[in-house]
């Protein structure tokens, strides 16, 4: 008789269980990237996504009342678009699987950007050690409080194949969560909520110690003969090509953005002859995996640091990353010539790098003129006998220039370089040195570290520049 009732009970229990499978696959699941508290961009087509066993997934928007319904794929997906209004919210995404309704509160609808790269984007407002500090982080966590402003961090994960979910979920903007998301990332966005006035989504994609093959789509490493993928899975890591496109980006592939902010680039050092392609190819790779067009894609050149040996590397990289704008549709670099330090290769300045990231964005991306954003470039130079005159555009017709301003040096046919005397005269730097008699090339802040010291009327600095195209030598 016992045996009869156990044998009942866990037919039941079974019988339960499976209908508790049934129901809770019958749910439609979606990306944690469709959840409360998330933003989606203003005046497009989004798309949205998931899963249900029903045939069909009834899609209803609360900013406009309207339904859409879609068919559900053999292999339980299915995918569609959805128009969003003007910026606005909180709204409600209701999806109905015939069975069951599943409900996304508190959806904002404004601007969304991806930020990404290493160590300094990757760099949260507490701080990455001791030494590795952000500058005014009392006061940026003093102002966290940013009910427009949604966060949303991409754990750290090494893939061999494309991943489809991540295990981040969006979060309000507050002292808790800010203290450890990007600080460039978040001070992007509060300069885009506050000049804009519309919600803003930032999704924090980064990776310290990360060199740019692992962000590279497979489909664009190929014509890089040198870059052999890993075919041991067990192998993959950080360091893998392709690895973090697969298991960072991969997830947030589709989701409808503005555009991405990068800063990479110190790991490296060494591949400026081929680092501008890459680049290219990263965002080429980026923008044929969304099927969109239209990406902004503004970066940042590597700051002065004492790189000890690679000094001379850092800046043929950095000259790499300028030649990058060429070919990058869409794209901007700003500097941070004039804010790196010495001692560590995290700069604490934070804030002013996001600043120039958000006004080239609102100016290029936004049509916003107001802000600007434009670096000071070398434009020509003329050479006579122990003097020289640089010539430099997007100057306002003036450059400012600390007292006794350095990183300037004249050499001869030789080569060999020397600290050059300096007048500057509206947009023009006259340069002289007793020891070369006939200068035949000017450099400027040309080296690992080697602070910026003259900028534009706006405050923006002059980009590190050289006026030759001498080979490296092995030394450097």
């Amino acid at each position: 008789m016992l045996k009869n009732c156990l044998k009942t009970s866990a037919l039941l229990l079974g019988i339960l269980g499976i209908c508790c499978l049934t129901t809770a696959f019958a749910k439609v699941t979606l990306s944690p990237l469709f959840s409360d508290h998330m933003v989606l961009q203003r005046e497009a087509k989004v798309a949205v996504w998931g899963k249900s066993d029903k045939p069909l997934v009834t899609i209803i928007s609360s900013w406009d009342g309207q339904s859409t319904s879609v068919a559900v794929n053999p292999d339980g997906s299915w995918k569609t678009f959805l128009k969003t209004p003007v910026a606005g919210g909180p709204y409600t995404l209701t999806f109905d699987d015939g069975e069951e309704r599943l409900l996304i509160n508190d959806i904002l609808i404004g601007e969304v950007w991806i930020c990404s790269g290493q160590s300094n984007m990757d760099m949260p407002v507490r701080g990455l050690s001791a030494k590795d500090q952000v500058l005014n982080k009392e006061m940026i966590l003093a102002n966290a409080n940013q009910p427009n402003i949604r966060l949303f961090k991409v754990p750290h994960k090494a893939a061999a194949q494309l991943e489809k979910d991540t295990p981040g979920r969006w979060q309000f903007s507050d002292s808790s969560t800010v203290k450890v998301f990007s600080a460039i990332g978040f001070q992007y966005a509060q300069v885009l909520q506050e000049k804009l006035n519309v919600p803003v989504g930032i999704i924090h994609s980064a990776w310290s110690g990360t060199r740019i093959e692992p962000w590279i789509s497979p489909e664009n490493l190929t014509p890089f003969s040198y870059v052999r993928p890993v075919t041991d899975t067990a192998k993959i890591s950080r360091t893998s090509p392709s690895a973090l496109f697969n298991g960072m980006i991969g997830p947030l592939i589709g989701y409808t953005l503005k555009g991405v902010i990068w800063y990479q680039g110190e790991s490296n050092l060494g591949q400026h002859t081929v680092y501008d392609k890459m680049m290219a190819a990263m965002v080429e790779g980026w923008k044929n995996a969304w099927q969109q067009d239209i990406m902004a894609f503004y970066y940042v050149q590597i700051a002065p640091f004492n790189y000890g040996r690679s000094s001379k590397a850092a800046a043929y990289l950095r000259e790499a990353q300028e030649r990058a704008m060429t070919l990058i549709p869409d794209s901007y670099m700003v500097s941070t010539v004039d804010v790196g330090s010495e001692k560590t290769i995290h700069p604490a300045d934070k804030t002013t790098v996001s600043r120039r990231l958000a006004y080239a964005a609102l100016s290029r991306t936004y049509g916003i003129e107001e802000y600007p954003y434009e670096n000071a470039r070398f434009e020509s130079v003329k050479l006579k006998g122990n003097k020289a005159v640089v010539r430099v555009t997007n100057a306002a017709k003036r450059l400012v220039a600390v007292k006794n301003p350095s990183g300037l040096e004249v050499a001869g046919e030789d080569q060999q370089f020397y600290p050059a005397a300096v007048t500057v005269r509206k947009n023009k730097i006259k340069v002289q040195s007793d020891k070369v008699e006939q200068i035949k090339a000017v450099r400027y802040c040309f080296d690992g570290w080697a602070p910026g010291t003259i900028h534009n009327r706006d405050g923006l600095p002059l980009l590190p520049f050289r006026t030759d195209n001498w080979p490296i030598k092995r030394a450097e």
